[in-house]
């Protein structure tokens, strides 16, 4: 159970900062930028990854694009 939870918590600070990094790039960066665009997918991509290992339900996850 601590491994778990420690590989939970170890996801959610990637998650944390890959959200502060789009913000940060949303504040500074074109709308049209390529770091930005890789910055949006890699926040979906986490998202998406916690809420499985989390067991979060399919119909949320389907709805993150």
């Amino acid at each position: 159970m601590q491994d778990t939870q420690e590989y939970d918590l170890y996801e959610l600070e990637k998650l944390r900062k890959a959200i502060d990094l789009l913000i940060h790039l949303e504040q500074s960066e074109d709308e049209s930028s390529l770091k930005l665009d890789d910055a949006r997918n890699s926040v979906r991509r986490r998202i998406k990854g916690l809420s499985i290992d989390l067991g979060i339900h399919k119909e949320f996850i389907n709805e993150i694009h």
